[in-house]
């Protein structure tokens, strides 16, 4: 896959998403839930921020209740040459009010 940002890769529903641009970056935010079939399951709260200097930074609010058990964290760069890949379906991967930088 060739130039993508993955904070929470899931199924998820109900999803807002709102970009806000600043001095020297930019951030997209990601509101919603994980997927369940009788209902949505846990609130999915993330953000990923890109910096002028190549430096991504991906937050996860306070409000942030999904685990990581199904999901992917990473990214790619635009060539598809590189990338990183922080966690794969890895429950307590990913934890509210916390940040992960590359």
């Amino acid at each position: 896959h060739k130039g993508f940002l993955a904070p929470y890769w899931d199924d998820l529903q109900d999803v807002e998403i709102c970009r806000l641009n600043g001095t020297n970056k930019v951030t997209i935010e990601w509101n919603g839930a994980e997927f369940g079939f009788f209902g949505p399951g846990a609130a999915v709260r993330v953000s990923a921020t890109v910096y002028s200097t190549g430096q991504v930074d991906f937050a996860y609010a306070a409000t942030h209740a999904a685990t990581g058990s199904g999901a992917t964290v990473g990214a790619s760069n635009l060539a598809g040459t590189g990338g990183v890949q922080l966690s794969r379906n890895t429950a307590g991967s990913v934890t509210a009010n916390s940040v992960k930088g590359f």
